[in-house]
């Protein structure tokens, strides 16, 4: 933090992000501004600011190809989400697009696969998944149902985890909006809409 013997600890709540600090011995948490007196500036808010800033790519460097399909694929608004099968914010995630995709026949939902490191069995799942290019696998899994294990020469999972390496991307559920913007968190279908929608310029 900008005060010696204070360390910022940053927070993200489903996209929100703030922080506080603690003293180096662990024992104080402190809430609230650090103003610099000499010239007035409010040093936390400027962290603030700093940390909510919103990543962008452009989506249509995206391949869309080695992807699951949710919605109508010539939907206007498309929308690229990756997502784990043992990930259970996934799991939320999917249940808040299938919502989406109840009201609306405009959006899209491209599914890459991304099995994190720290599922086991993430990877022959989402290989399995791909190979039969099958979201209702992908629901069962996600409602702990077994799923077959398929093995084919399919490069999809590969292809997404350099893809992912590509965009600086390192958790799930991450979604890529129609304007490029990235959020990572498990967020409730209004306000998914409200990204698609109404995007941060």
């Amino acid at each position: 933090s900008p005060v010696r013997s204070l360390w910022e600890i940053t927070l993200d709540n489903k996209g929100e992000r703030g922080l506080f600090y603690v003293d180096f011995s662990k024992k104080f948490v402190v809430v609230g501004n650090i103003i610099e007196v000499a010239s007035g500036a409010n040093r936390t808010a400027e962290r603030v600011e700093e940390i909510q800033e919103v990543k962008k790519v452009d989506l249509s460097a995206i391949p869309l190809e080695d992807s699951l399909v949710m919605g109508n694929p010539k939907a206007a608004k498309k929308v690229v989400v990756f997502t784990d099968p043992d990930c259970p914010y996934c799991g939320r995630l999917h249940a808040e697009l299938k919502k989406i995709l109840q009201k609306r026949d405009d959006v899209v939902f491209y599914l890459k696969l991304y099995p994190l490191p720290m599922h086991k069995d993430a990877p022959w799942k989402a290989k399995s998944i791909m190979c039969n290019n099958s979201i209702q696998m992908l629901e069962d899994n996600f409602d702990k149902k077994p799923i077959p294990r398929t093995d084919c020469d399919t490069k999809a999972i590969e292809k997404n985890l350099k893809l992912v390496e590509d965009l600086g991307i390192s958790g799930t559920p991450t979604l890529i909006f129609p304007d490029g913007t990235i959020q990572v968190g498990a967020f409730p279908a209004e306000r998914i809409l409200a990204f698609i929608d109404n995007p941060k310029q």
